[in-house]
């Protein structure tokens, strides 16, 4: 018997006899290593960049500032650990920031105590988290003013700052306190200064007393991109030919004293401009004053310009005591395709001094540079693409460049190693030209779609001029039944796909035949039936709400995505979905008895688990790929990267004195695959209906599902036996029609 047998997803009828565990608990894994160019990527699983702000904070109390990264295009904090002087990627540390940070975040230390303190953003403008670390621990917080407040002419009010701004929170009269620059929260154009009267009223800088002293901080006004109108000439967007305010839209605000002449210069972005404008401070620390504006900053060579909304940062990101400056997109989406997600984090090392800086370009990716990063929405699928028996890695993604926009592209990490052993390498960066369609938010799925058991390739995209999804159905022409050999032509399949609506390709009713679970941008899981035939799928709607997971706006899980893998190797198919949320719900068992699990993060800082926390857009595959021992989870996400989760969970099963051997589904019909599980270890003999071994003996282990290949059976009575060392034994009889 030409056999393939392998740890196979399978449908039972009855519930086993004996316990069968039912825990999924999911660690961070970054041990399989990862090459680009024969380069090894020294944190290969970190997840990507995108719109990035940086911070700098001690998060394990080790005396050193390790560095936040709040990624604008997920709504994550993603926490770097610095190490031996590089930042290394790890996620558990997020436990240790306050929960529900949206929009932007900036660490200053407001009450001198040498301490950061957080401050971001609120329904009422802003709020700030007071730092109240103890020394040689990770960070704790305080939540002290929710919303902070300023004085105007009608009394205190909240200061308010939009949630796509960036303020600026920085001692801008010298006094010793942090004051605060906004842009108009309503209008736009001008800056308005709101000045801490801490040090005046208590003669320290403890306390957030704002008084809000100016309308026109600068004495400038921003129209539009390229075009400022300055008080000192009598000017005045309105006045100004083809000038405009540009009311709506993010703005970023970033202060440094380039000149060391003891006032601060200004860098501003604004959400519909592609660059970093620099102004410098011609006046006084009291009173500023611009009168110019340049395009080329920090130098004409390598200005920090690109689309769109560039943002600056100013700390010190190489670890030498000297500040330098990063740029990155401070934009939550890329509606024209116009930005290069995967070269987004611009780092100028300030090669001068604290006082006197002189930034320096070095590159524009980085950390994206030690990682895998794809641009955005990196979707992944595992699949044997070579049919070398190991699982190879696919992602579609968007970041290939045609004329002045990023398109979406596969590309194709080979296993290198093996499936005890793994080791990725990036083979293909444009996996058979697919980014040659010009589509975007490209996602590749695996599935045996006519059923002539190989596995086939489906390509979901969307076309930029309609705005339409589709979806290709790449056929394998492979002459058996390893590896992915697709043909180059197509058929598109009648499936109507809506913006950020995910579709998912499993057999849920076990006939044989592949039917979609299709996962709405709206929250709601729907499952169409394939009613078509074996070599033409038609798939027809048959639940509007799959075990009732509906339009919930109580749950808010909009872009719901489906996935389905047997998470915990108890033989039952799982159910995993994502959404909006960053939250990844299971449902164990869910086509008879679904069970659903939500806290199963393991965070070994707290030797506890919790929900997780993964950002806005959330995509996954998996499969045994570590060891053959537990199973491997791998994230895409908006930020363009991947992140491996794995299930430490002990899913042995308890094994009690009788012996179970289960043969399914059965009766077997449309397939030539039958299932077999014990909860023995041992070997399986199979016997035609005169007692003859036909094949055999087949190693088992116990709870682990074997997939057997019967298609060179005739009709017939076939007896199935397992039995392992000491003898204990059980058989089940199958009838092949």
């Amino acid at each position: 018997m030409g056999k393939k047998v392998f740890i196979g997803w399978i449908l039972l009828t009855t519930l086993l006899s004996y316990e069968v565990s039912s825990q999924v608990t999911l660690s961070y894994d970054n041990s399989i290593p990862v090459t680009n160019n024969e380069f090894q990527l020294s944190d290969p699983w970190a997840g990507g960049i995108n719109a990035a702000q940086y911070g700098r904070i001690d998060l394990n109390g080790d005396g050193t500032d390790d560095l936040i990264i709040y990624d604008r295009s997920s709504n994550l904090i993603n926490t770097f650990i610095q190490t031996e002087g590089e930042f290394v990627y790890n996620p558990e540390y997020r436990i240790y920031l306050p929960e529900e940070l949206e929009g932007w975040i900036l660490f200053k230390d407001y009450d001198c105590d040498g301490k950061k303190d957080l401050f971001t953003n609120s329904s009422g403008g802003m709020k700030v988290y007071k730092n109240i670390t103890s020394d040689g621990s990770p960070p704790e917080w305080e939540l002290i003013a929710d919303p902070v407040l300023t004085l105007g002419s009608s009394g205190l009010i909240n200061l308010q700052v939009n949630i796509t701004d960036v303020p600026a929170i920085e001692d801008i009269d010298g006094d010793g306190d942090l004051d605060v620059l906004v842009y108009n929260f309503a209008i736009g154009g001008f800056i308005r200064h709101h000045k801490n009267m801490s040090v005046e009223r208590s003669g320290s800088c403890g306390l957030l007393e704002f008084e809000f002293v100016s309308r026109n901080w600068g004495y400038f006004e921003e129209c539009d991109c390229h075009v400022y109108a300055f008080e000192e000439f009598g000017e005045s967007c309105g006045a100004l030919a083809q000038a405009r305010v540009m009311h709506p839209g993010g703005k970023s605000l970033l202060l440094i004293d380039v000149d060391n002449d003891g006032d601060k210069d200004f860098l501003g972005g604004h959400e519909q401009c592609d660059e970093l404008y620099f102004l410098e401070n011609k006046g006084t620390a009291a009173e500023a004053r611009m009168n110019e504006f340049s395009e080329d900053f920090p130098n004409p060579g390598n200005p920090a310009n690109f689309p769109i909304f560039p943002a600056a940062f100013f700390d010190d990101f190489d670890n030498d005591g000297i500040y330098d400056l990063m740029v990155s997109p401070n934009t939550e989406y890329n509606p024209d395709k116009t930005i290069n997600y995967g070269r987004s984090s611009w780092f100028y090392k300030n090669n001068g001094t604290n006082e006197l800086p002189q930034f320096d370009f070095i590159t524009g990716t980085f950390l994206q540079s030690e990682m895998i990063d794809l641009g955005e929405n990196s979707k992944p699928v595992l699949v044997d693409e070579d049919g070398d028996g190991d699982l190879d890695l696919l992602v579609g993604s968007n970041g290939h460049a045609s004329g002045e926009k990023f398109y979406g592209y596969v590309s194709l990490f080979r296993n290198i190693g093996s499936n005890t052993i793994p080791e990725y390498s990036l083979a293909d960066n444009d996996y058979h030209k697919l980014s040659e369609i010009n589509h975007y938010d490209m996602m590749p799925l695996i599935a045996d779609l006519n059923h002539d058991g190989l596995s086939d390739l489906i390509v979901v995209s969307t076309i930029p001029e309609t705005k339409v999804i589709e979806t290709r159905w790449y056929k394998s022409i492979s002459g058996n039944a390893s590896g992915l050999s697709i043909n180059t032509s197509f058929e598109v399949l009648e499936i109507e796909l809506k913006n950020n609506d995910t579709p998912y390709f499993t057999d849920v009713n076990n006939d044989g035949l592949t039917d979609m679970l299709l996962g709405k941008s709206t929250g709601r899981l729907e499952y169409y039936v394939n009613s078509g035939t074996d070599t033409d799928p038609f798939f027809v709607l048959e639940d509007p709400a799959f075990l009732d997971i509906d339009d919930s706006f109580i749950e808010f899980r909009i872009n719901l995505v489906p996935y389905v893998i047997d998470i915990n190797l108890d033989g039952l198919d799982d159910l995993l979905t994502t959404d909006y949320t960053g939250e990844l719900t299971v449902y164990l068992d869910y086509k008879y008895e679904p069970k659903k699990l939500r806290n199963i993060i393991y965070n070994e800082l707290i030797d506890d688990t919790d929900t997780s926390v993964f950002g806005y857009h959330t995509w996954m595959t998996g499969g045994l790929i570590s060891g053959l021992e537990n199973q491997i989870l791998i994230f895409g996400n908006a930020q363009g990267g991947l992140r491996v989760y794995k299930n430490i969970a002990d899913n042995t099963h308890n094994e009690t004195n009788d012996v179970l051997l289960e043969l399914y589904p059965n009766p077997l019909l449309n397939s030539n695959t039958l299932k077999a599980r014990s909860n023995i270890s041992g070997n399986l003999l199979i016997f035609n209906n005169l007692g003859q071994l036909i094949e055999g003996p087949i190693e088992v282990k116990a709870n682990r599902a074997l997939s057997l290949d019967i298609g060179y059976m005739p009709q017939g009575m076939y007896i199935f036996k397992v039995m392992d060392r000491n003898g204990r034994s059980d058989e089940q009889r199958f009838v092949r029609y």
